[in-house]
């Protein structure tokens, strides 16, 4: 899916993955009001870290994976794992099984929350063509964005890799909860 931001970005991400987000965050809070109504909000707050873990796991591994593309370069989140590709650092974008960069000084970046192709021997359905000749859009919007910007003064600049810190710091939230519930639970 791709869905527009502010100014002249556009951001891809799996709407599987934000689907899959939503039904965990419905289970876990279903299970959360279920076990206060049943045992008390004292106790329940007691399990509540370990059942937060399920939307958590369910965002990292299929939701939180995206690639934001703007006139300077383009962002590329896997999992907890973030670049930052200027395109004048990037020497080719192609799709494989999934869409790569590929970079002047480093290896290749693949991009898990991008389009992919289908696998050999798979049945192509209309709907599937429709999604393969979206995908194939997405690639050649990258390469126009690609080879416009690469020349721009924006553009310049080193490729950076950084730690998603907003989810790294939730789920130390959550293990501290689920750290101190447990000693609670065992007093």
């Amino acid at each position: 899916m791709v869905s527009p931001a502010p100014g002249n970005r556009y951001v891809i991400r799996s709407i599987g993955g934000l689907i899959a987000t939503g039904v965990a965050v419905l289970i876990a809070a279903y299970f959360i009001i279920d076990a206060g109504l049943r045992a008390g909000w004292g106790t329940t707050m007691l399990w509540v870290p370990w059942i937060l873990l399920l939307p958590w796991v369910t965002y990292v591994a299929m939701a939180s994976s995206t690639i934001a593309v703007d006139d300077d370069g383009a962002t590329v989140q896997n999992l907890l794992r973030r670049y930052r590709m200027p395109w004048a650092r990037v020497t080719d974008v192609e799709m494989r099984m999934q869409l790569t960069f590929h970079l002047d000084s480093r290896k290749p970046v693949v991009c898990m929350g991008g389009p992919s192709v289908a696998r050999p021997g798979q049945q192509v359905t209309r709907m599937g063509k429709q999604k393969q000749e979206n995908g194939e859009a997405t690639v050649q919007g990258l390469l126009q964005r690609w080879s416009a910007g690469r020349h721009r003064d924006g553009a310049q600049g080193p490729v950076t890799a950084s730690w998603d810190w907003l989810l790294i710091g939730s789920l130390a939230l959550i293990l501290v909860w689920a750290a101190v519930a447990t000693l609670l639970a065992n007093a």
